[in-house]
């Protein structure tokens, strides 16, 4: 779109440049996408680990746009060959989860390669399933984190490509535990999968996921993410009597 004033005698003024906006996704009909999750449900009033979500692709062609659509029911980020889009934010917001999930959308033409490529996306409880209100109420909304993740591929000859999350995925656990909105992170180092979400990562430990039927309704975010602002240093660190 572009825009001209006129002035009062009539006399229209020089054209604005161009811009542009992009429309959200139709939500009975644009997704295509099916809601997956790995392993077995964990026990309701304990903190799940966080599942790691790999689906890899290949591209015969350079892409000249690329758009990733995703969310989940619990906190999720987005990486595409291991590098992460979705940053510090805690996506998706806090909505009534049993009714409709917010998802986000990200530029990521500049991430892609001609051969293989990675999605990832890796999901913690969160709202969705984490300690919630002055009770700490787990599971309030469900007892299964899940993600969902649509790419829409503008290659450079001027075709589309789509890749849905759907049962073809594979999923895994890893460093992190457990990882709630009121009670952090657990990490285990130990289990660290270096480069899950890149092309030469180690698939091995993943196996495959499974598809989650949902009646949720998908809405485009509608207001910016919540983000870290600032890094706070450590004022004390000490060891109790117990070795903690």
């Amino acid at each position: 779109w572009r825009v001209r004033s006129y002035d009062r005698m009539g006399v229209p003024s020089e054209w604005s440049s161009p811009s542009a906006f992009e429309t959200a996704l139709d939500p009975e009909h644009d997704w295509g996408a099916e809601w997956i999750t790995f392993g077995p449900k964990p026990h309701p009033r304990r903190p799940g680990p966080v599942l790691y979500l790999r689906r890899e692709f290949t591209l015969s062609q350079p892409v000249a746009r690329a758009r990733l659509y995703a969310s989940a029911l619990g906190w999720f980020t987005g990486h595409v060959n291991g590098v992460d889009v979705t940053g510090a934010a805690l996506v998706p917001r806090f909505t009534t989860f049993r009714e409709r999930v917010e998802y986000e959308v990200y530029d990521i033409t500049d991430l892609l390669e001609v051969g293989g490529n990675v999605l990832g996306l890796r999901v913690a409880d969160g709202r969705f399933r984490g300690n919630n209100g002055a009770q700490s109420k787990r599971a309030i909304f469900g007892d299964q984190v899940a993600a969902i993740g649509k790419l829409v591929l503008t290659l450079a000859d001027g075709s589309t490509q789509v890749l849905v999350t759907d049962g073809s995925g594979s999923g895994s656990v890893g460093e992190i535990v457990a990882s709630d909105p009121k009670d952090g992170e657990l990490i285990d180092a130990r289990r660290r999968i270096a480069d899950w979400a890149a092309p030469a990562g180690d698939p091995m430990r993943f196996e495959a996921v499974t598809t989650v039927r949902t009646s949720r309704r998908m809405v485009p975010a509608e207001a910016p993410p919540y983000r870290d602002i600032r890094l706070l240093s450590p004022q004390a660190i000490f060891t109790t009597p117990k070795g903690k």
